[in-house]
């Protein structure tokens, strides 16, 4: 719904996350800078940038790390009136006034491998990979999502992101993974946007390392979730997040996040 109230040239967000693992005592503390560029009414750049610190017990030893996590570029493109055809004026003042408003994102983009994912314990050997600060590598994303924006009713969307991934310079490969979210969001007041939402994380392959299989990192990982918004006004909007799993295929798999906080501010020019 946030992405056809108001159209911004650029918006700036400000998020601070706390995640805790199913796997050991570990805790990744994140503060993430969103930056997006809304060029036109159908296309919009992103960039997020990452800065993460990870600390608990893991093992004989005490893990503590921090710095730049993986950046994430990103475009949306909106196909739905590409697909479906372009509005006539009419069906624009009819859509202002009472219809839905249908939008099909094309997502495409990169994770930036720029983050260090070669850090060792105090043993010589390397951190696994879930706890090291990024993946070592450069991998394109992909994704759509579809929404139907009903003004003063629910609005249901869905979208479905596919996350490549490859061999870093350590020879670690993790396994492609798929996110899927289904949602639905609604004005609970004036001012607050609540979208609660369900989603899953799907690792379909075993992460390799020098090409052998690595146990407990495959899988099926089913979360609850939920956004608020607090509209204070069409340029600011603090909001906070919660993202809790409810069921996986393994709970000692080395990719789950067993909860996730989130509070973050969404600043718009």
């Amino acid at each position: 719904m946030l992405e056809k109230q108001q159209r911004e040239i650029l918006s700036f967000s400000l998020a601070f996350s706390f995640s805790h693992s199913s796997y050991s005592s570990v805790y990744f503390e994140t503060l993430s800078t969103d930056f997006r560029w809304t060029i036109s009414n159908t296309l919009s750049l992103n960039l997020t940038l990452p800065v993460r610190y990870i600390r608990g017990d893991l093992g004989t030893f005490t893990l503590d790390i921090y710095g730049l996590s993986d950046a994430v570029v990103s475009a949306q493109w909106d196909l739905y009136g590409v697909l479906i055809g372009k509005e006539t004026e009419q069906s624009k003042q009819m859509g202002a006034q009472m219809s839905t408003k249908y939008i099909l994102w094309a997502i495409g983009g990169a994770r930036l491998g720029i983050a260090d994912a070669d850090k060792k314990d105090p043993y010589g050997n390397y951190i696994p990979a879930r706890y090291q600060l990024g993946t070592g590598t450069t991998d394109p994303i992909l994704g759509i999502r579809f929404q139907a924006n009903r003004p003063g009713g629910i609005s249901p969307g869905f979208t479905t992101i596919y996350i490549f991934n490859s061999e870093n310079k350590i020879g670690y490969e993790r396994s492609d993974s798929v996110y899927i979210k289904a949602e639905v969001s609604f004005m609970v007041s004036s001012k607050f946007l609540l979208i609660p939402a369900i989603s899953s994380i799907i690792s379909p392959t075993h992460d390799r390392l020098n090409g052998v299989i690595q146990e407990n990192t495959r899988g099926e990982n089913y979360y609850i979730e939920g956004d608020l918004y607090w509209m204070i006004k069409p340029t600011l909007m603090p909001f906070i997040s919660i993202k809790w799993l409810f069921y996986t295929s393994d709970m000692e798999a080395e990719n789950t996040i067993k909860l996730t906080a989130l509070v973050g501010l969404m600043i718009r020019f």
